[in-house]
């Protein structure tokens, strides 16, 4: 399964990079200062991260797809070991990088609020001016050159997955010249060459597959969700208030007028009751007066 495997992931990050550049649907909305528009760039956020770590799925499972099959002869051991090395260098080498360059205006910004007069001080502060300029700029050619490697990536890929188009390019390229620089140049323009045939060819294949496969994905939610646990209600939650008028009473004929009733009685007054006046203490009978 190593080889159909990697023909099918060539062919979707194909797919993918073709589809960035066709269907440029995931631009960040405009900036506006209000409410809808922290709503949509959030979904717009969540949605471009989703895409980011589908991509970055593919690209880890198809490395390792690539490490097993260069060891596929070796004993478990060894091929125990390839795999717990090319997972380290993964996530050291590749996955560190990608996140130290997306937060390289942060470090920026960090090295720009260094106080001091200091040369070392202002050192720093021109370190981070720089830093922070240069982050869109760096991060956006990074965007494009990560497109390139897909296809080249990608074609790749498709070139050793395919039986038989492995060894019609090495003898194409032999055919063409004998120069080891001149051959890895047309090895490398060949392979984004047959990315590019594919992402093109693979298309409308993804436009007419997308619509069965979400259904899949909810069909999958929706599943999962009913042997979800259901939970339990906290003792300090809002306990519907029972009705104040008995089920069987001389108002059951008239609902209208017993939900008016009821309503009235759990409503609490918007004014405080008057307080009542307290009865004055009857005053003894004056003494009678001596007799002259």
């Amino acid at each position: 399964m190593i080889v159909p495997m990697l023909a099918a992931g060539g062919a979707l990050l194909c797919y993918d990079a073709m589809e960035k550049i066709v269907h440029r649907k995931m631009k960040a909305p405009k900036p506006d200062a209000n409410e809808a528009h922290a709503q949509d760039h959030a979904s717009w956020e969540k949605q471009h991260i989703k895409h980011a770590i589908r991509t970055d799925l593919l690209l880890s499972a198809e490395i390792t797809t690539v490490s097993l099959l260069t060891v596929a002869g070796a004993p478990f051991l060894i091929q125990l070991g390839t795999l717990a090395a090319t997972a380290l260098a993964m996530t050291v080498g590749v996955y560190a990088t990608v996140a130290a360059v997306i937060k390289i205006d942060d470090a920026g910004d960090l090295l720009a609020a260094k106080k001091g007069d200091s040369v070392f001080s202002k050192a720093m502060r021109k370190t981070g001016e720089g830093l922070v300029r240069i982050a869109p700029k760096l991060i956006k050619a990074i965007g494009v050159l990560g497109s390139a490697a897909m296809f080249v990536v990608g074609g790749t890929m498709l070139v050793h997955g395919i039986p038989g188009a492995d060894h019609l390019a090495t003898a194409a390229l032999g055919y063409l010249s004998s120069n080891t620089l001149v051959q890895g140049a047309a090895s490398l323009a060949l392979n984004a060459g047959v990315g590019l045939i594919a992402g093109v060819a693979t298309q409308p294949i993804g436009k007419a597959v997308k619509p069965y496969l979400r259904r899949a994905v909810a069909f999958v939610k929706k599943t999962a969700q009913k042997f979800k646990p259901a939970k339990v209600a906290s003792a300090t939650a809002a306990r519907p208030v029972p009705a104040l008028l008995p089920a069987n009473d001389s108002f059951a004929t008239m609902p209208d007028v017993k939900a008016a009733l009821n309503n009235a009685a759990i409503q609490k007054p918007l004014t405080p009751a008057a307080p009542t006046a307290k009865p004055q203490a009857l005053k003894p009978p004056p003494a009678p007066k001596a007799a002259l």
